[in-house]
Parts: structure tokens; C-alpha cells; sequence
């Protein structure tokens, strides 16, 4: 994958947050888990190019299709594995909208 490619995809991930910027590889001191954006609430790794799952495509579009104006998530938990290591799915406009109101209503305006 062309280094264009995800650079551009961090950005646009960074665009998604309230006051999302992307950290240049260079800035994360070669650290393979430190976060591609912040803003004041998150820190994001962000993956382009590998394969996502079918099925969590299909549970997501499964449960967008049913739940009305209802936020749509999914969790997925490993055969053998408790509550908290489950993962949380979201669709990215879901990400969005939790996001904006984390950051605007409970970290509040930045003054």
C-alpha cells in the first residue's frame, strides 16, 4: 500500500474528532502501538488495508437495519474470554456521533 494511502486515511480519521489530529509517524518514535490521531478524549490506531471479517460487517448492518434511531453497536466476545475482553464494533458515523458528545458534553468546552 502506498505510504498516501493510510496517511490519507488517518487524516480523515482525524477529521471525524472534535479536535482530531493525526501524529506523524516520525512523532510516535517508531512505537507501533502508540495512537496514529488524538484529540482531547481519544487516542485512535488506525488500520487500512487488512481484511475486516464479514460477519462483523453483517452483524453491524444487521442491527443498523433494526434499530431505528437507536445508536447501532455490536460486541463481540471470544469463546472462553469474560465481559471485559469483549470488543465494542461501531459503524464510523456511530464512532462520530459518541465521540461529539463525549468530548463537547462531558470533557466540555475547552476554554
Amino acid at each position: 500500500m502506498h505510504k498516501r494511502t493510510w496517511k490519507k486515511f488517518e487524516s480523515a480519521v482525524a477529521a471525524l474528532l472534535y479536535d482530531g489530529e493525526r501524529i506523524p509517524v516520525l512523532g510516535r518514535n517508531r512505537d507501533t502501538n502508540a495512537p496514529d490521531v488524538t484529540s482531547r478524549g481519544f487516542a485512535v490506531q488506525v488500520k487500512k488495508g487488512r481484511k475486516q471479517p464479514g460477519y462483523l460487517r453483517e452483524w453491524l448492518d444487521g442491527i443498523r437495519s433494526k434499530c431505528g434511531d437507536k445508536l447501532p453497536a455490536a460486541v463481540w466476545g471470544a469463546n472462553g474470554k469474560g465481559i471485559r475482553d469483549a470488543v465494542v464494533v461501531l459503524d464510523v458515523d456511530t464512532f462520530q456521533v459518541l465521540a461529539h458528545h463525549y468530548e463537547l458534553n462531558v470533557l466540555g468546552e475547552e476554554k
